[in-house]
């Protein structure tokens, strides 16, 4: 089962409108390319949205991002970063820093700027400006509503277009939760071990080393809390497990998630958050999680699974994927 529903998802295809019939682009090394224009049809996302940022979205240095990114606002892939997906955003900016590659198409509102080697394996279309700094590559078409600047050791493979006209990019519809919770707060001690029902409880807190397991069913949390080197187990064999927490949610430095049971999957496992959600450092994690404010996956972690909310970022050397 894929997660694309999960989110809005990235837009399906689009048609790229063009004013006049020629456009002449004078290249970096002098020469100048005709570009007869027509209509042009964007294809579709290859992939389903694993991170999406309702403001903002920011993968930092050597992080692997094995799926679709979108967000409305700017998104900044850092050095040396990784993306296999499209890359949309609706109304924002992308800056692709020095080194890193995306194997995908670009969808951006507005401008787009590839740094020093950097990579597209794609398309790249855009609202606003198109730069290719030094050794910057484009493996496809280049298409821009505003100018396109090729340093003169950059290269585009495809064709490129200038002063296209774009329809709108449609934006990432904003999340809203409508639950509430309230209980008796948990407590598990270090290197304790619970198994929890399902139902609604206070504040959820844990000491280092300690195991819960959640079974098939509905939480409902004020807050969350798991210590350092915890294991975090569910059991998926009567269905879904739906997570919902009022105030933060939060897993420490190596937590490690896992689905005990023989049937289940990380789409099976949903977190509904209506304040921030931090994953931190070395941990294992599993699901969806969705966040009303600020989502964090912290560095050298790895997520199956997908992480939504209104500033998204992923650190250093973490992996996503499906």
């Amino acid at each position: 089962m894929r997660l694309g529903n999960c989110f809005s998802g990235l837009k399906t295809a689009l048609l790229i409108l063009i004013v006049s019939s020629v456009v002449v682009l004078l290249l970096s090394s002098g020469n100048p390319r005709s570009i007869t224009q027509a209509a042009v049809i964007i294809p579709g996302p290859a992939t389903a949205a694993c991170l999406s940022g309702e403001e903002s979205l920011e993968i930092k240095e050597e992080a692997t991002i094995e799926c679709s990114l979108e967000s409305n606002g700017d998104i900044e892939i850092k050095e040396r970063a990784m993306v296999f997906g499209e890359v949309v955003s609706a109304d924002g900016n992308l800056e692709l820093k020095e080194g890193a590659n995306i194997e995908g198409n670009l969808l951006i509102g507005r401008k787009v700027e590839l740094k020093e080697h950097s990579l597209v394996r794609g398309d790249v279309t855009s609202g606003g400006e198109v730069e290719l700094k030094e050794n910057a590559r484009v493996e496809g078409d280049v298409t821009s509503g505003g100018r396109v600047k090729l340093h003169p050791t950059a290269m585009v493979t495809g064709t490129i277009t200038q002063f296209a006209v774009l329809p709108p990019i449609p934006p990432i519809a904003p999340l809203s939760f409508s639950f509430g919770a309230g209980g008796s707060d948990v407590v598990i001690a270090h290197g304790g071990y619970l198994a929890l029902p399902p139902g609604s409880y206070g504040r959820l807190t844990s000491k280092a080393e300690s195991t819960l397991l959640l079974s098939s069913g509905e939480y409902f949390f004020t807050k969350f809390e798991l210590g350092e080197r915890s294991f975090f187990n569910f059991d998926l064999s009567g269905g879904p497990i739906a997570v919902s927490v009022t105030l933060e949610f939060g897993l420490k430095e190596l937590t490690t998630m896992t689905i005990i049971s023989a049937v289940g999957e990380p789409a099976d496992l949903t977190f509904q958050v209506k304040g921030e959600t931090t994953l931190k450092e070395d941990g294992q994690y599993l699901g969806v999680f969705q966040a009303l404010e600020e989502s964090e996956l912290k560095e050298d972690a790895t997520l199956l699974g997908s992480l939504r909310g209104k500033k998204v970022k992923v650190k250093e050397r973490s992996r996503v994927a499906f």
